[in-house]
């Protein structure tokens, strides 16, 4: 009787710790790590650019801790996992412009801060990206 108990206790735990290890899709988050430029397929069918999909360049943070990322389903809006345990993040700028002004951070540690979001279309990369918000340098 006492040893079931357990077994229910540590149960609802580890399944309220898990649940609670994931960010959701939306959420502002803070991360340190490392930016890479890399050139994926595009159009017209984002498979190949050696068999003529057009070639689609973007900046990835790579970080250190894999995450958990969850989103609520657009049909159904049920929360489903994007991710069990990532650490690549395509970055998605509103002004184009910082690929050039901040290229200096491409091959080097950067605090990007930002809202994440679950990828849904073509042009997206990795599962989850990162809206960016500020993107810095890390001093050392």
């Amino acid at each position: 009787m006492h040893t079931s108990k357990t077994i229910i206790l540590l149960t609802m735990f580890f399944s309220a710790l898990s649940s609670a290890e994931c960010l959701k899709d939306g959420q502002d988050v803070t991360f340190m790590g490392t930016i890479s430029r890399e050139t994926f397929p595009g159009p017209p069918n984002y498979e190949s650019i050696d068999d003529g999909d057009a070639p689609e360049t973007y900046w990835v943070l790579t970080i250190s801790t894999p995450q958990c990322v969850t989103a609520e389903s657009m049909e159904s809006d049920t929360r489903y996992e994007v991710a069990k345990s990532t650490t690549r993040f395509q970055l998605a700028f509103e002004d184009a412009n910082i690929y050039k002004s901040q290229k200096n951070l491409v091959e080097n540690s950067a605090v990007v801060e930002g809202q994440l979001f679950a990828g849904h279309s073509g042009h997206h990369h990795t599962k989850v990206l990162i809206s960016v918000k500020s993107i810095k340098p890390v001093i050392q």
